[in-house]
């Protein structure tokens, strides 16, 4: 697929400046929209990407071996994290750390959704 700044003429340069924008950051790797989709083969939201760069810094993931090292269960227990937030996360893992290691690491734990629902009732009643 070609990149969208090959249609300048056609979308403009607004356009081709916001795909450039960097959706999300790990460690000293930046992705951009479309990078997002072609180097990690991801479709989740650029939305998503960028809550997952505000919950590895507030985990304090500053390097690619802090994301690789990650129990993502940790995420759970964020605000605004989600299922596609999560989803980020496990693929930019399996493209880095190879095909399988999200089934590896998970085993049997219960579902993401269902750690974040036991997440949310710790919080309860926490200001």
């Amino acid at each position: 697929m070609p990149r969208p700044d090959a249609f300048v003429e056609i979308l403009g340069s607004s356009f081709v400046k916001k795909q450039a924008q960097t959706v999300l950051t790990i460690g000293e790797q930046h992705y951009d929209k479309y990078s997002l989709v072609h180097r990690l083969d991801c479709a989740g939201s650029y939305r998503a990407a960028r809550i997952l760069t505000a919950a590895l810094k507030s985990l304090g993931v500053l390097s690619v071996k802090d994301a690789v090292a990650l129990d993502v269960s940790r995420l759970a227990k964020l605000r605004g994290v989600g299922c596609t937030t999560l989803y980020i996360m496990l693929a930019w893992q399996e493209n880095f750390s190879g095909r399988g290691h999200a089934k590896k690491w998970y085993g049997e734990r219960p579902s993401f959704l269902s750690v974040q629902r036991r997440a949310r009732k710790g919080r309860r009643g926490q200001p």
